[in-house]
């Protein structure tokens, strides 16, 4: 009787590339074709590794004590949290041009 061999193929990104793409993609700093692009991958790709890494992120980001609610992704953000996101980049923004002066 033979022994099945799995065909294991090593990765071509690291650990750390797939939580830092898991990470920008949380955190709404690239969008999802964005990622896609830097890291070159694919969309089930990059499914798969925010289905298998989102929790390692959420553990990394909360010992750095990082609230939560920081990590909602935009696009499942509801209306009144995208409005209160909005009128907080706008703040943001003003204070900015106010403290370059």
């Amino acid at each position: 009787m033979s022994v099945k061999r799995r065909n294991v193929t090593t990765s071509r990104h690291s650990i750390e590339e797939k939580l830092s793409a898991v990470r920008q993609r949380m955190y709404g700093e690239l969008s999802f074709q964005d990622v896609l692009e830097r890291y070159g991958v694919c969309g089930s790709t990059l499914s798969e590794w925010l289905r298998k890494y989102r929790d390692e992120v959420l553990r990394l980001e909360r010992e750095k004590g990082i609230p939560l609610y920081v990590l909602k992704p935009e696009d499942e953000m509801d209306k009144d949290d995208r409005k209160e996101l909005e009128r907080l980049r706008r703040e943001v923004a003003d204070l900015k041009l106010i403290n370059r002066t």
